[in-house]
């Protein structure tokens, strides 16, 4: 399993840097760094803010990757104007990005965490699509706190075109369209081990929630190839189809996607007897 970074709240109050609200682009950067090294932590955001030294305003994603390069030797490759199904395959192939946009979308959906907050923003995205954004800290009742949950591509792809490239009004980039830097691949190959035994097998609603679960056994060991462990939020709408129990919360869960009897099912990971494995 690759290490996610230790997650960084930009809010002065939490982070000790004060400048914090101006350096999202930072405070992603920082994230995309640990995640590159497969770190929890390498530097903080602050730190590559000073590193910067820009003290006014907010930081671009050129200004940002110089600081990583010159202070860690980190090195992030920078898009503008990539298209979004590009931007997506980066991510599904096993990279992280520093993505900027504008912040009005996801301030309407309930992973908002701004406190009318509405403008040009920076957060990162993990592959599996789990998002690190510096504003969730969860500070005020209704401010939405990380806690390593998957946000939907079609919002990320609607932040991420309307981001604002006029300094004097408003001029969106366009839809479809990403600004973005891009850690190395850090995802490989995964595999999930069983030790025999029962063990859960769960089942998603067309919500993309976890809708309901039930045992399978292996009598004997053994192994299937699988995606990258993700957060899959649980309390479906819908209703467990026969022979599965409902399920309240999320899971962290791999879908298998070789053998034959569980291949395309979604299991728990860890269980007692159930493991994942990321191979060279």
């Amino acid at each position: 399993m690759t290490t996610r970074p230790t997650f960084q709240p930009q809010n002065p109050a939490k982070s000790g840097y004060y400048l914090g609200w101006q350096s999202c682009t930072c405070f992603a950067g920082a994230m995309a760094a640990a995640f590159d090294r497969q770190a929890s932590l390498i530097m903080t955001g602050g730190a590559v803010r000073n590193k910067t030294g820009d003290r006014s305003g907010g930081t671009t994603l050129a200004q940002v990757d110089t600081a990583l390069n010159d202070g860690w030797r980190i090195d992030l490759s920078l898009h503008y104007g990539l298209g979004w199904s590009s931007f997506a395959k980066l991510i599904n192939s096993g990279m992280a990005g520093v993505l900027q946009g504008w912040y009005a979308p996801i301030a309407d959906s309930r992973f908002d965490a701004g406190n009318g907050f509405r403008g040009n923003h920076a957060v990162l995205v993990l592959p599996g699509w789990v998002v690190m954004d510096p504003l969730a800290d969860g500070r005020y009742p209704g401010v939405y706190k990380y806690h390593g949950e998957v946000y939907p591509q079609t919002l990320l792809r609607d932040f991420a075109g309307k981001l604002n490239l006029s300094t004097t009004g408003y001029r969106a980039l366009g839809a479809g369209l990403v600004y973005a830097g891009m850690t190395h691949d850090r995802v490989h190959d995964y595999r999930v081990d069983f030790s025999g035994g029962r063990f859960w097998v769960y089942v998603l609603g067309p919500d993309g929630k976890i809708a309901g679960r039930k045992t399978h056994t292996f009598d004997d060991a053994t192994f299937a190839a699988c995606t990258p462990p993700r957060w899959v939020p649980g309390n479906s709408s819908s209703k467990p189809p026969p022979g599965y129990r409902d399920v309240d919360g999320g899971r962290t869960m791999v879908l298998v996607t070789s053998g034959s009897a569980l291949r395309g099912q979604w299991v728990s990971v860890p269980q007692w007897n159930v493991k994942v494995t990321i191979l060279p």
